[in-house]
């Protein structure tokens, strides 16, 4: 019972640093490997379906009434499916790679909104980098990054990519990029001897 104040305290951080958000600017877009927006980067053995997740994260307004991109995804892999969320849109032109979602009904913003799932089939081992670009029209004149609709007006939305030092240029996420941690055989040796 001594220690019911320090367990609880810990619960609290650890519910606080689940739910925590990336990215701390706002009007942020991005893709990640989760809902939360907090997986950016996976190693994941072949022949698996990974989902994908297109995420706004901690925008300035209360609903958003359409969304425009585009992604590129590179390496051996192939997308089954791509699910846009939100409410039915009145508008969906969404070809593999290029997404226009105008929605009938406004979807409100959380601080990690999910816009859209994409299921892609990994194919081998290697690489598999996710780039989030802009739209293919030309909604804002000079403006290449992905949008949001606000009401009836674009509004420019900024990508969080993995390098922000531009080592990596436009990389959002990233499967089997770096070199994964190899098995520490005595450690898998003691596993193994708890199912004999």
């Amino acid at each position: 019972m001594k220690n019911l104040p320090l367990i609880l305290a810990l619960l609290v951080l650890l519910a606080t640093a689940a739910g925590a958000v990336v990215d701390p600017d706002t009007n942020r877009m991005s893709i990640y490997f989760d809902t939360d927006a907090t997986i950016y980067e996976l190693h994941v053995s072949p022949y698996q379906v990974v989902s994908a997740y297109v995420v706004l994260t901690r925008p300035d307004f209360p609903s958003l009434h359409g969304y425009e991109f585009s992604y590129e995804i590179t390496g051996n892999q192939t997308v089954v499916e791509q699910i846009a969320y939100g409410p039915k849109p009145l508008l969906d032109v969404g070809t593999i790679g290029t997404v226009t979602q105008m929605l009938g009904v406004p979807y409100a913003t959380t601080e990690a909104t999910v816009l859209m799932e994409i299921q892609v089939f990994l194919l081998d081992a290697n690489a598999v980098l996710f780039k989030l670009l802009g739209p293919e029209n030309d909604t804002i004149p000079g403006w290449n990054g992905p949008l949001t609709w606000v009401e009836s007006k674009p509004l420019a939305i900024q990508t969080t990519f993995l390098d922000p030092n531009g080592n990596e240029p436009g990389i959002c996420a990233a499967i089997n990029a770096s070199d994964p941690q190899p098995t520490v055989e005595a450690a898998w040796g003691d596993v193994k001897s708890l199912y004999r």
